[in-house]
């Protein structure tokens, strides 16, 4: 007995192809009461008589791969006051468990609701916190599809009272390994800026990471004000110099930098020289956050744009982020059509079907959740139902191009009212 069966045009991830997807124009997928795949696609006459057809798009869900639990909402071009909101929010996370619960909660129903299926998350410096938020993504049907982190900061960046956000070496890396201990390959090694970690501790949590396999994640180059108080901490070096000398990007590592906006050329060419050589790295763009807080601007006005070409003509991955709270938006596909507009402005239009890529597989592949076989029979579900844009002047049928279909699924998913389904570990998220 099956408890679903949807019939669609499928986007089934296929690394063999340019694209990375397989377009199928007329699929059947099946869902059965255990939330397993049995029938990836097909042609089952019986079946396909019985059910009606579709513009529906059937394809991997999104991937939030930059996420601050508990920050609050960001004040456009305010970051200094809204930091020292951020760390007495964070404070207060670390004293109320209850508070944390029910964060962390909505924050994965409104995951369901807007077709997000996987994310990375910083918690905030309590390990209790952090252990919360993974239980929570247990509870509410995710699992190993959020990646969770305890956020190390060893130097205090903001001298706002009440703030107690500063850990000692020793009680960072205690509770970053009890984590990776007790949840396995579903945490990340996080520090919280290079500019709020010392280079001794540093040196000690990109070890850790390389000891058990795991993402390090932090921020890079995300603004200019960033990187002038970086310059005063670590004798003029830029983050990139501080980061590759406390080991962090050796062969083998995994290592994701979120916004990294202001890139020079000579980091390009070192940074490609480290993926040559065996690094996995992934950028971390995060568009509508780098508009609230106004972080391609430089002190005289300059707008920089993300270098979205440099980043892949290196080998790196791109993928998005909401970056909640600096970031307002909710939607991956959202996130994905703001830096098209951004970079269309700038003389560089990526595709449509690149964006549907670093919004789903990229974003997926990165955090370590598998994309090739979730349309494989015998795996748990974990897709989403996208009504296209336009739908209702497809008298003649769908597009065959990719690309036209591609930007009518961005188009059509930026509204959560069509994101028709989410499949989460073979859970139904929202019917």
């Amino acid at each position: 007995m099956y408890m679903q069966i949807f019939r669609g045009i499928l986007f089934k991830p296929n690394s063999k192809t340019a694209s990375g997807f397989e377009i199928i124009q007329d699929a059947i997928v099946f869902v059965d009461n255990k939330g397993e795949i049995k029938q990836g696609q097909g042609r089952i006459e019986f079946n396909r008589a019985e059910l009606k057809p579709t513009f529906d798009v059937i394809l991997p869900g999104t991937a939030n791969t930059h996420c601050h639990t508990f920050q609050p909402p960001a004040v456009s071009g305010d970051l200094e006051n809204w930091l020292k909101e951020t760390l007495k929010f964070e404070t207060k996370i670390k004293k109320n468990p209850e508070l944390a619960r029910k964060i962390a909660k909505a924050k994965f129903e409104s995951y369901a609701a807007n077709g997000i299926t996987s994310s990375l998350e910083y918690t905030t410096s309590s390990e209790a916190a952090a252990r919360i938020v993974l239980d929570t993504a247990k509870d509410s049907g995710f699992g190993d599809n959020i990646k969770v982190g305890y956020v190390c900061m060893n130097q205090n960046i903001n001298s706002t009272e009440g703030v107690a956000l500063e850990t000692t070496d020793e009680e960072a890396i205690k509770s970053t390994e009890n984590l990776l201990k007790d949840f396995p390959g579903r945490v990340v090694v996080i520090d919280r800026f290079p500019i709020a970690v010392s280079s001794t501790l540093r040196k000690k949590l990109a070890q850790l990471a390389r000891k058990y396999g795991a993402l390090y994640e932090t921020h890079a180059n995300e603004a200019q004000s960033e990187a002038k108080f970086h310059a005063k901490l670590y004798k003029n070096a830029r983050i990139i110099q501080t980061l590759a000398d406390d080991g962090v990007f050796e062969p083998g590592s995994r290592v994701g930098l979120a916004h990294a906006l202001h890139t020079t050329p000579q980091e390009f060419e070192f940074l490609k020289k480290k993926i040559d050589a065996g690094l996995k790295l992934f950028i971390r763009a995060c568009p509508n956050s780098n508009a609230q807080l106004q972080s391609h601007r430089l002190s005289d006005g300059t707008y920089v744009p993300f270098p979205l070409k440099e980043w892949e003509e290196i080998g790196a991955t791109i993928t998005f982020g909401l970056d909640k709270g600096a970031g307002r938006g909710l939607n991956i596909f959202a996130e994905a059509l703001c830096e098209r507009g951004r970079l269309h402005t700038k003389g560089y239009t990526p595709s449509y079907i690149e964006l549907l890529k670093i919004a789903t597989i990229n974003g997926a592949q990165s955090l370590g959740v598998d994309t090739d076989n979730i349309f494989t029979v015998g795996q748990k579900a974990n897709f989403i139902v996208v009504k296209p844009a336009g739908t209702d002047s497809f008298f003649d049928g769908a597009p065959n191009d990719e690309e036209a279909l591609a930007g009518a699924v961005i188009e059509g998913g930026q509204d959560s009212g069509n994101i028709k389904t989410t499949f989460v570990n073979g859970l139904a998220q929202r019917k």
